[in-house]
C-alpha cells in the first residue's frame, strides 16, 4: 500500500493554500489540545493540535505553495519529534544564553519598528 504525502490545498473561499497533516497515531493522545508554533516563510503561526495540524501557506501561487509546504512539513516533523521527546531540562548557562538571544531579537524588532 502506498501512502500519499500531504499536499497543499486551496481554500475554497480565499484561494490561499493551506497544508494539513494528520497527527501520527502514536502521538494523538499526547498532542490533542496542545498549542504549537509552526514557522512558514519566516512567519510564526500558533495552531492547536487535534487529530490533525493545519497551517496557512500564505500564498495563492501553486509553485510557491509547494515550496512552503516542504518547509511546513519539516516544521511538522519538528513538532512530532518534540512531542516524542518531551520536555528538556536546561542548565542555567543554556537559559542565560537563550535569554540573551531573545533580548537581541526583541531589540532588533524594536529598532526596525522605530525606523519606520
Amino acid at each position: 500500500m502506498v501512502l500519499s504525502m500531504p499536499s497543499p490545498y486551496k481554500h475554497p473561499d480565499t484561494g490561499v493554500y493551506w497544508l494539513r497533516q494528520r497527527v501520527p497515531a502514536r502521538l494523538v493522545s499526547v498532542a490533542r489540545g496542545k498549542m504549537v508554533t509552526v514557522t512558514v516563510d519566516g512567519v510564526p503561526s500558533t495552531v492547536k493540535l487535534g487529530a490533525e495540524i493545519k497551517v496557512s501557506l500564505r500564498t495563492k501561487d501553486p509553485a510557491e505553495a509547494r515550496a512552503r509546504a516542504n518547509e511546513a512539513e519539516a516544521e511538522f516533523n519538528r513538532v512530532w519529534q518534540s512531542l516524542e521527546q518531551g520536555p528538556v531540562r536546561l542548565t542555567m548557562k543554556q537559559i542565560t544564553g537563550l535569554a540573551g538571544e531573545m533580548y537581541h531579537t526583541i531589540r532588533e524588532v524594536l529598532d526596525v519598528r522605530r525606523q519606520h
